[in-house]
């Protein structure tokens, strides 16, 4: 779930990012018919009814997934998802970004077979 500290209010009205209020990330395990390999799965719910888009941006730490998120997409009205394939170095955290501003992290990321 959500572990991260949030900026107060105004200056998120400022910056015109958008207020997390919860955030979850898993590794998809589970067998399929398709033989696709385990997966990296996050969703990120807002406190807006606006579409936002995560995009991976390259941090200094490989096991840390930067995601900033942009205005725009398709998909539900505050809510975000992301997936990418299982690497080589398994991922330990997410930091969801915008504006290159931390609004919010996941800190535990679970397995699901």
């Amino acid at each position: 779930m959500f572990g991260g500290s949030v900026p107060d209010e105004e200056v998120q009205a400022n910056d015109g990012c958008p207020s997390v209020k919860s955030a979850s990330a898993w590794i998809n395990r589970q067998p399929s018919t398709d033989g696709a390999k385990a997966r990296l799965v996050v969703s990120v719910r807002l406190n807006e009814l606006e579409q936002w888009m995560a995009f991976r941006v390259e941090g200094e730490d490989p096991a840390d997934l930067s995601l900033e998120l942009r205005p725009g997409g398709e998909g539900y009205a505050g809510i975000v998802g992301y997936r990418e394939p299982l690497g080589r170095q398994p991922r330990e955290r997410v930091s969801i970004l915008c504006n290159g501003r931390l609004i919010g992290e996941v800190a535990q990321i679970h397995s699901v077979y």
